[in-house]
């Protein structure tokens, strides 16, 4: 089971942690740590209460930043992340950084990034994962382009199951997308891995981190390409049957290489998808034969009437993909050159009664001479 250790009694105090010792490279030395500012922190070299050293930075963003550090008594590496200094200002912030740490450690689920520790260090919170060695399932889109059918479907049918599992603990994710699936080589096959619960919801009370404010009618979370109608327009009643929504919208991405709805601009984006007809993938690639409806009820704008779950939602894709069958835009008709001799003398033809036809009717229409008649004598 993970443990999620947070503000524990007793702990030690800043200088006990920092020089307690730890073996190093398998010796027995004490671990000698220099003096680092907290305004310098994190750095390279730092150590988190006795047992973890950063080694490198591995990304960063408004919110936070991610370290890859060093179990020091274990001798493995772990990726780390910490919230931003400003982000912290907010008292909300830090709770639901806690609480997304509780969601990932109860996730019990090979395909969900494992969280193994919380702390927090300097006054900067932390939360300790698995360091997943692959790439996001964006970054093998832009690399590679689309998905074959067979591969889609390696990846929906593991991430609904742990995505429904996330469901059954009464949380929504809220976010889902190419960036927060990550591929991972197991034994030789890929395996994907849903991350980041920063923005989820979650409807049942089981994780007990109180925030004095969650969404407010009208604000919108998530990602707006992947977001739902009822996120669109800021609905506080979102439930699992958005991630159903997003589903279906990555699985459309998946096959043709690019998400069902852009824009150039936020406001024309969120028209797209709560107003106007829903594209027809069809129309824009081969997709296997049925996705045309499979996505029409994935991405139904009520969602009542879209998959009740998201597994029922990848089992269908399975099916789809399992028979290897594909439809797509219809090539224009090329003919043999009997057919192209054909139509040009159709065409001439045409012409020359056109052009018999046309003299006629300026010959009927030529202006007749009025005859004077003969002078008197």
């Amino acid at each position: 089971m993970l443990h999620v250790d947070v503000a524990r009694e007793g702990r030690v105090s800043r200088r006990g942690a920092d020089e307690r010792a730890a073996p190093e490279q398998g010796e027995g030395a004490p671990l000698k740590q220099e003096a680092v500012s907290d305004d310098d922190f994190p750095r390279a070299g730092s150590v988190l209460e006795g047992k973890y050293r950063l080694v490198d930075p591995l990304a960063a963003g408004t919110m936070g930043c991610v370290w890859r550090a060093e179990h020091l008594a274990l001798e493995v590496h772990v990726a780390i992340k910490f919230m931003q200094p400003n982000a912290e200002a907010d008292a909300d912030v830090p709770r639901r950084f806690l609480r997304e740490a509780r969601i990932g450690s109860a996730l019990n689920s090979r395909h969900v990034a494992q969280v193994l520790d919380f702390g927090v260090e300097r006054g900067r919170s932390y939360m300790v994962m698995e360091l997943l060695q692959g790439e996001s399932l964006a970054r093998r889109l832009r690399r590679a382009g689309p998905l074959s059918p067979q591969q889609t479907a390696d990846v929906f049918v593991p991430l609904a199951q742990a995505l429904q599992r996330v469901h059954d603990l009464g949380v929504v994710h809220r976010d889902i997308k190419p960036d927060n699936v990550f591929i991972v080589q197991v034994g030789g096959r890929e395996h994907p891995k849903l991350l980041d619960f920063g923005v989820a919801k979650v409807q049942k009370q089981q994780f007990d981190v109180r925030v004095s404010r969650d969404t407010a009618e009208g604000e919108r979370v998530g990602t707006p390409h992947y977001m739902s109608p009822e996120q669109a327009r800021g609905a506080t009643s979102v439930d699992h049957r958005t991630d159903v929504w997003a589903l279906g919208v990555m699985a459309f991405e998946c096959l043709l290489g690019y998400p069902p709805f852009v824009a150039s601009g936020l406001g024309d984006l969120l028209l797209l998808i709560c107003m106007q007809p829903l594209p027809v993938p069809s129309a824009f690639g081969a997709v296997p034969v049925g996705f045309d409806a499979w996505f029409a009820r994935a991405c139904a704008r009520a969602p009542e009437a879209r998959f009740s779950s998201v597994l029922e939602a990848a089992q269908q894709l399975r099916a789809l993909c399992a028979h290897g069958r594909l439809e797509g835009p219809k090539p224009p008709v090329r003919s043999n050159g009997w057919g192209a001799l054909w139509r040009w003398l159709s065409s001439r033809a045409r012409w020359i009664a056109g052009a018999t036809e046309d003299r006629g009717q300026r010959r009927c229409l030529a202006p007749v001479r009025a005859v004077q008649p003969a002078p008197r004598r």
